[in-house]
């Protein structure tokens, strides 16, 4: 026997004094520790090699995804930086409109109030004031004539039907 080479006789008694070992210790704390030294190391490579390039090909599905979700991402930011601009554009547009808004109320103002002065129409003002007087004015000459009929006319009147036989 070489000092580089172990048996088979020599690998299965320090197997077996693993064991032994293990079960003196802890007893399923042995075997784990047998099960994970000495099996994990007897696992088949292809197995493993299946199991890696399982596990990169998930990788690789999942990086995808994620590329995918980031363009998803990056085409919704970029539709919402347009929806933005468009509302700014809209409310300069508002902005704008209403100036041009208040300005033709302006001028519709002074033309109504020129065209007033050439018809010769009167202001609100004029005609609250005129109506206000046409019914003071009414006021005043219906009691007149009311007195009057009732006190002086009323007797004239009468006088003159006789007289021409009414």
């Amino acid at each position: 026997m070489s000092a580089g080479t172990i048996s088979i006789n020599t690998k299965e008694f320090s197997t077996v004094l693993l064991k032994a070992l293990g079960q003196v210790i802890g007893s399923s704390v042995g075997v784990d520790v047998y099960d994970a030294i000495v099996k994990k190391e007897t696992g088949s490579i292809d197995a493993r090699i299946a199991k890696i390039e399982m596990a990169r090909s998930n990788l690789l599905e999942a990086l995808s995804a994620i590329d995918e979700i980031k363009s998803t991402a990056e085409q919704h930011r970029k539709e919402l930086e347009s929806i933005r601009d468009a509302v700014d554009e809209m409310g300069k547009e508002r902005d704008q409109l209403s100036a041009d808004k208040e300005l033709l109320i302006q001028m519709t103002s002074a033309e109504q109030d020129r065209l007033r002065q050439i018809l010769g129409v009167p202001t609100r003002l004029q005609s609250i004031l005129t109506w206000f007087g046409t019914f003071i004015f009414g006021a005043v000459a219906s009691w007149f004539f009311n007195y009057a009929y009732d006190f002086k006319i009323k007797e004239l009147l009468q006088g003159w039907g006789a007289f021409i036989g009414i």
